[in-house]
């Protein structure tokens, strides 16, 4: 019908058939990109349709979308990624009115990069001094940066200055070498993945590595020996500076030596001298374990001799220290303030010498048989001697021997 805005709708007048239909839509996201896993914000990227008023629900056919986000029935990409990488994936869109047109389903695929952030700090769950060292085990920061945790940096700074020292490691434990022993260092820690090393940890505590190996010449230069010292304290090491050990002496003839008036045990060698040392910052009374290697095979069947005091005699003499022998390596333990330590006051303390021995077969002294056996033998040899003699002169006064 038409209708006239002055006179009104007019007579009906007849009937025509129309065909109503909805164009296909275009689906379009951009960017293309996701932003950094770190940025924090939410991604809304909306998918559109245009070309027709048709209702469309939107789905991944293919692939996976990044965690945390998610894809609304709208069409709207949204959520904090997680985790870095590329993802490929297939969106849907399906026309689901029901009214006149002609229904519609459109697909588009799509690669989402999203790239790994620096990691966050880790914590460090102990800081362990050594000789020359500190070690680290450090545990996996909360933030990953998106990525694989391929690693971990440690870095130690002497204290009040000086140049720091770092090492990396692929597990949790970190060990830091090169360090100076005596000196104080304060130590941080980094985990590190794909975009780089992320932040520093909180600082340990001041620590010092101490000295508890020693490897130097013997003695008798038969080869090095190796002496570590374990137990005592965090902080029980071999002196140095003033405190300073000679280690490895002679019997005699250093200023460390036994005197020569010490009557040294009968019948018995040393095969590598002594070994001489002067613990420090050990627990006071506590205990200790030493272990020494020494070369060669000459220690087999020894015992270990100390010289010095001991709680029953302050007088210094030589006495055998208990000790388990491995084939060239001894082990023994001393409490300070105990036997083995030659100052027996537990002051945290030790001091020692001593060595492996050797005991000799004794040399025979004769007996009074012995001497008249011998004075027999000498007589008859000098009997033989005198008529050989003899025997030599008539030969010579008889004269040569003629036929007439």
């Amino acid at each position: 019908t038409a209708t006239d805005s002055s006179t009104g709708t007019g007579p009906y007048t007849g009937t025509q058939t129309y065909s109503l239909v909805v164009g296909a839509p275009t689906i379009v996201v951009n960017p293309a990109t996701l932003p950094n896993a770190q940025v924090g914000v939410a991604i809304n990227q909306a998918i559109t349709a245009s070309g027709g008023t048709a209702t469309y629900s939107y789905a991944v056919t293919a692939g996976a979308l990044p965690a945390n986000v998610t894809l609304s029935a709208s069409g709207v990409l949204a959520g904090t990624p997680t985790t870095a990488g590329v993802y490929n994936f297939t969106v849907t869109a399906t026309d689901s009115s029901t009214g006149s047109g002609s229904p519609f389903t459109g697909s588009r695929a799509y690669t989402l990069t999203i790239a790994a952030a620096l990691p966050g700090a880790p914590a460090i769950a102990t800081a362990v001094a050594g000789s020359a060292q500190i070690t680290l085990t450090v545990t996996a920061p909360l933030d990953t940066g998106g990525d694989t945790i391929t690693g971990y940096s440690a870095t130690c700074t002497p204290t009040p200055s000086g140049a720091a020292v770092t090492a990396t490691s692929t597990t949790t434990t970190i060990v830091v070498n090169g360090l100076a022993n005596g000196t104080n260092y304060t130590c941080t820690a980094s985990a590190i993945n794909s975009a780089g090393t992320g932040a520093p940890s909180a600082p340990t505590a001041t620590l010092s590595p101490v000295l508890t190996t020693y490897t130097g010449p013997t003695a008798t230069s038969s080869g090095n020996a190796t002496v570590t010292l374990t137990g005592g304290g965090s902080s029980c090491s071999f002196g140095t500076g003033a405190n300073e050990s000679a280690f490895f002496i002679p019997l005699t003839g250093h200023p460390k030596s036994p005197p020569s008036t010490s009557q040294f045990p009968p019948n018995v060698r040393f095969p590598y001298g002594l070994l001489d040392f002067v613990l420090v910052g050990c627990t006071p009374g506590g205990t200790v374990s030493l272990s020494v290697t020494y070369p060669g095979s000459e220690a087999t069947g020894a015992q270990y001799w100390k010289y010095g005091p001991t709680p029953s005699n302050s007088a210094a003499t030589w006495y055998t220290l208990p000790a388990a022998v491995t084939g060239n390596t001894f082990t023994f333990s001393i409490t300070d303030g105990g036997l083995g330590d030659d100052d027996l006051t537990p002051n945290g303390t030790i001091v020692d010498q001593g060595g492996p021995g050797v005991t000799a077969p004794p040399v025979p002294v004769p007996t009074n048989n012995d001497w008249l056996l011998l004075a027999f033998m000498s007589a008859l040899l000098g009997f033989s001697a005198v008529l050989q003699s003899r025997r030599s002169k008539r030969r010579q006064l008889k004269g040569p021997v003629c036929s007439c």
